[in-house]
């Protein structure tokens, strides 16, 4: 299993709209192989969430960040500018 894991820092003025458009817009329309998490850590820093994709082989994940991901990108910025930033990082699952 390949793994998409995109971190998310979200302004905490946009905290509570931000989940729920992605909890009806993202999670909703890939929920078969899209997770929402919420990161804990110190209350100093912004609100963070991992949102994880899964693909059967890194060239699925690939396509998908290719064709899908800007769109999904466009649509956040739209929504919420300037309210979040994110890195990526792709996973291998080695072990169940």
């Amino acid at each position: 299993m390949h793994i998409l894991n995109i971190t998310f820092s979200i302004d905490k003025s946009a905290e509570t709209l931000w989940v729920t458009y992605v909890q009806k817009n993202i999670v909703g329309k890939y929920h078969d192989r899209c997770l929402l998490l919420r990161i804990h850590s110190d209350e100093s820093t912004h609100p963070s969430y991992g949102m994880q994709f899964s693909f059967v082989n890194t060239a699925a994940l690939h396509t998908f960040k290719k064709e899908k991901l800007p769109t999904l990108y466009a649509a956040l910025q739209k929504e919420f500018p300037n309210k979040w930033v994110m890195f990526e990082t792709e996973l291998e699952a080695i072990a169940p």
